[in-house]
């Protein structure tokens, strides 16, 4: 027994002599690889230098022109702009009718001429005078000189005779006016001899009328809707028709 024993105790002592001896050596192992490496100096690698960068340029402005018509973010860019030509100016206004001559004259004060604007009166014009829209800039013997709107215009006097035989320049009378149309009134009866009943006479007002002259009818007396009625005044009889009610 204490043999067996004594056999385990020396294998086991030499297993840890051996581990002893491994841990040493792996130790002065590590020591020596640690001192090379502390030992060792890095090779020099020459670095190349890069070459320098030169400066960025600016960009032009054509260079914009492709990144401006691609811009989304307004609706109303267009790289298209359509220029609209000006409204063509407006026509010039006819020139008015020239006016009429009717002869020169001299009392001693300067040429006077007889002319009359179209539609309008004849009377005596000096130079510098409103003859309608015109303005007499000249008097001659036999022409003269008229300005309108900027424009001159020289005219014998042949060309401005009156031929219309004095159409142009009679007075306009105003044509009568339209009688108004008169409602609610009584039919005006038609004209009977002198001395019958009839009130045919003026319409005064509210459908009464006058008496016609010489109607010897009494009063009261009813024709075509309406009754004789005589009334009298201090300055002689009134006579009037008015409606039956």
């Amino acid at each position: 027994m204490k043999r067996r024993i004594m056999f385990l105790n020396v294998v086991l002592l030499g297993v840890a002599v051996l581990l002893a001896y491994e841990i040493r050596k792996n130790w002065l192992e590590a020591q020596a690889r640690e001192r090379r490496m502390l030992a060792a100096r890095p090779a020099k690698v020459a670095l190349a230098v890069p070459p320098a960068v030169p400066a960025p340029q600016a960009a032009p402005a054509a260079g914009y022109a492709d990144l401006a018509m691609r811009t989304l973010f307004a609706k109303d860019r267009n790289p298209n702009v359509i220029v609209e030509p000006p409204p063509p100016p407006p026509p010039p206004p006819p020139v008015p009718p020239f006016p009429y001559s009717y002869g020169v004259m001299d009392l001693g004060d300067g040429p006077m001429i007889a002319m009359a604007p179209r539609g309008g009166s004849q009377k005596f014009y000096q130079k510098g005078g409103k003859v309608g829209e015109f303005t007499l800039a000249e008097i001659r013997q036999d022409s003269i000189v008229l300005e309108w709107n900027g424009k001159t215009f020289d005219k014998k006097l042949t060309e401005l005779v009156d031929r219309s035989g004095g159409v142009d320049n009679a007075p306009r009378t105003p044509s009568a006016p339209t009688q108004a149309p008169v409602y609610n009134q009584a039919p005006t009866p038609p004209p009977i001899a002198k001395g019958d009943a009839s009130p045919g006479g003026v319409d005064i007002g509210g459908g009464i009328r006058s008496c016609n002259a010489g109607d010897t009818s009494p009063s009261g007396t009813v024709v075509g809707g309406l009754r004789k009625i005589v009334t009298t005044t201090p300055f002689g009889s009134n006579c009037r028709w008015e409606p039956v009610r």
